[in-house]
Formats: structure tokens, sequence, C-alpha cells
């Protein structure tokens, strides 16, 4: 079965489902496997974004530092991100 017959047909995903269920799985179970499949790499990926923001936030405490050393007047304030602030903000 190729994956992008079984998530293109709609006609063809049902039937594929029906099957599944008939061999004792559940009606998930393909999602739920490709999910287990995918999850090593979605632990790089996130370690990697990670590492990224920890990079970021170095660069930004640096240029804070240097900023204020040349205008001592006008003193940049960098935060470290915070779960409250990094989710999206409605309207």
């Amino acid at each position: 079965m190729k994956v992008e017959h079984y998530f293109g047909d709609p006609v063809f995903k049902a039937k594929s489902d029906k099957e599944f269920e008939e061999a004792g799985y559940a009606p998930d179970a393909l999602e739920g496997e490709a999910y287990l499949r995918a999850l090593s790499s979605l632990a790089v990926i996130d370690r990697q974004k990670a590492a990224n923001r920890k990079a970021l936030f170095t660069i930004l405490k640096d240029l804070e530092t240097r900023y204020a050393s040349r205008y001592p007047e006008k003193k940049m304030i960098v935060k470290k991100p915070t779960a409250k602030s990094s989710k999206p903000k409605d309207g």
C-alpha cells in the first residue's frame, strides 16, 4: 500500500480502514504507527529547536551588553521566553 494512495483517496482510505478493523486493528492504527515511527525524528528536531533558541538568547544578551555599553541611556531589555509569552496571540 502506498501512503499517497491511502491519504489521497478517501474511498480507498475508508476501504482500507475497514479491512484493518476486520483484521483486529484500531481505526486509527495506521496513523498511530506512523507517529510512533516518526517520534525519534521529532525528538531530534525538538532538541535542535531548543539549542537554536538557546543560541539566539545568548546572541541577544551579547547584543544587549554591547548596545548598553555604547548607549547607556537606551538600554534594550531581553527577556527569556516563557511558555506564557511564546503562545500565539488571538486577534
